[in-house]
């Protein structure tokens, strides 16, 4: 039996925006390309404190929180990069690895 642990914290936070796009243009159909362009290309945004706005900052990495195309942004990321590594020779799917 094996067993594998990933630690995603901070996950969504810590990929960047165009790496998300780039990496999932071969795997992913272009309607869902344009919609992942729209809400994670050229974002800004601003923070409150004490009822006063910071000035604009350009947001580059992670997901919108609340997004609903957040957990599907992370599961083609995930894929595509387990697909890379898997073709590279560096990660192996085969359970036969696992000791009984």
């Amino acid at each position: 039996m094996c067993n594998i642990f990933v630690d995603y914290i901070r996950a969504f936070d810590s990929v960047y925006r165009h790496k998300i796009i780039y990496l999932a243009q071969d795997n992913v159909p272009a309607k869902l390309i344009s919609l992942m362009k729209l809400t994670l290309i050229n974002t800004r945004a601003r923070v409150k404190i004490n009822n006063e706005y910071t000035k604009e900052l350009k947001v580059e990495s992670g997901v919108n929180q609340g997004d609903t195309l957040a957990a599907t942004l992370f599961s083609v990321l995930v894929d595509v990069v387990l697909k890379q590594l898997h073709s590279r020779g560096n990660i192996s799917t085969s359970l036969t690895l696992c000791r009984p």
